[in-house]
């Protein structure tokens, strides 16, 4: 609601007009009603149930409860048309989409996974941008998998259900399997792949290559950083493969994220693998997270 107020203030218009003349006219998201004034025109029926009992028609909430929350209903084709939006960010500025979907840290350097107002996480070398809602008798559940270009939204019509989430997931993996193949990587993709294989490998066999490493990331490879390396990912197996799922430009240096995928068969563990290169080459940082 605070937020909501803030726009009002700074626009100088109602939120309600300025979400749809400033968000969602640009996004070309259409038939989207607004829960405070068009509850009439909601067609589907919500439903609730008391503990056990049987299910029965739910009351939306009372006009202006929604104001800066959930204020939006709409069909499940205008949510994906607005994931479409975001996917190939066609309303925002490259900068505001990055804090978008940039998971928050805490002090102590601890991933929130979730970005602003969203949830970023990544699953079996996915990268997500989710979000679930629920009022009145209705819950929803949406997805998008940026990288692969997969966006899944599901509207289901009972609330306290996990059901929309549930039914994601279970999309999940037949919409990766008919998604477009990903693009070969281009040399320095290639390039940049090969040699974190390469230090990987010998980091999981207590070995490293100290001229590849600044001064201060060898100062991190202290003798015990470079056993806890070899002990905890050695007994995974070896490197079934390594794939490098985003790149940017960030205070001079070139971070890239990487999935890395170790074992065979069914026993594979995906595990993350973030670094930070300098100009002239050298590594600032190579961490592994789970």
């Amino acid at each position: 609601m605070l937020a909501a107020l803030i726009v009002q203030k700074v626009s100088g218009m109602p939120f309600a007009e300025f979400i749809k003349t400033r968000v969602l006219a640009p996004a070309g998201v259409k038939d989207v009603l607004n829960l405070n004034t068009d509850q009439a025109k909601v067609q589907p029926t919500g439903y609730m149930r008391n503990a056990l009992a049987p299910i029965r028609p739910a009351q939306l909430e009372a006009p202006g409860w929604y104001f800066g929350d959930g204020d939006l209903a709409m069909p499940v084709g205008s949510l994906l048309t607005w994931d479409l939006g975001i996917m190939n960010r066609t309303l925002l500025k490259p900068a505001s989409y990055e804090a978008f979907e940039t998971a928050v840290k805490l002090k102590n350097g601890k991933d929130t996974r979730y970005g602003l107002g969203v949830s970023i996480f990544t699953r079996d070398g996915h990268r997500y941008i989710e979000h679930s809602g629920e009022v009145g008798g209705f819950v929803a559940e949406n997805m998008i998998l940026p990288d692969d270009k997969v966006a899944i939204a599901v509207l289901t019509n009972q609330e306290a259900s996990s059901a929309a989430s549930q039914i994601a997931r279970a999309i999940v993996p037949l919409a990766l399997s008919s998604a477009a193949p990903a693009k070969p990587a281009d040399a320095a993709t290639a390039t940049a792949e090969a040699q974190a294989k390469t230090i990987l490998e010998g980091l999981t066999a207590g070995k490293i290559d100290r001229s590849l490493f600044t001064a201060n990331c060898n100062f991190y490879f202290s003798p015990e950083a470079i056993s806890d390396f070899s002990s905890s990912l050695s007994p995974l197996g070896p490197i079934a493969a390594i794939s490098q799922r985003g790149e940017q430009l960030r205070g001079g240096m070139t971070f890239r994220a990487f999935s890395v995928k170790f074992g065979k068969g069914e026993t594979t563990k995906t595990v993350t693998l973030t670094t930070y290169t300098m100009p002239d080459g050298k590594l600032e940082q190579f961490l592994i997270e789970p």
